[in-house]
Order: C-alpha cells, then sequence, then structure tokens
C-alpha cells in the first residue's frame, strides 16, 4: 500500500505505472516461495526515511532513499529466489 499511495500523490502516471507493477511483481514472488521460506521485507524501514523525505519537502533525498529501497529490494529478490 504504501507504494501505491506514494505514487498516486505524486501524480505521476509512470510511477503509479511502475508501482502497480512491482506490486505485482512482489506478490507473485511471495506466492511462488517455498512454504518454508518465509519473506522478511529487510527494506521496509527506508519507508519511514522515504516519507521524512517527502514531509519535508525533500524531493533529492526522497529519489535517493527510493532508489537505494528499490535496489535493496532487488538485491533481497535475487539473493532468496
Amino acid at each position: 500500500r504504501f507504494h501505491l499511495m506514494i505514487a498516486s500523490i505524486a501524480r505521476n502516471e509512470y510511477l503509479e505505472r511502475y508501482a502497480r507493477n512491482a506490486y505485482d511483481l512482489a506478490t507473485t514472488l511471495r506466492n511462488v516461495r517455498k512454504s518454508t521460506q518465509r519473506f522478511q521485507a529487510r527494506a521496509a524501514h527506508m519507508h519511514v526515511e522515504i516519507a521524512q523525505a517527502i514531509e519535508s519537502h525533500d524531493a533529492e533525498r526522497a529519489e535517493f532513499i527510493s532508489r537505494r529501497h528499490v535496489a535493496a529490494v532487488l538485491v533481497q529478490i535475487t539473493e532468496d529466489s
């Protein structure tokens, strides 16, 4: 929900589409996991940092943290697969 909310607030159609696609992919990957593998959201703490940057109107920091977040999640997905 966090990602979709941020994309909606940004009023950026490309970001909204990306967020929906990323959400669909994450959901699919979680469903494909073996039942013994529990998903652990190791990069979720970055949501707070992103929200704080947005709240303080620091677009550059929000973008920087968002890019780090996407990279961290990608690493997690590829390591855990």
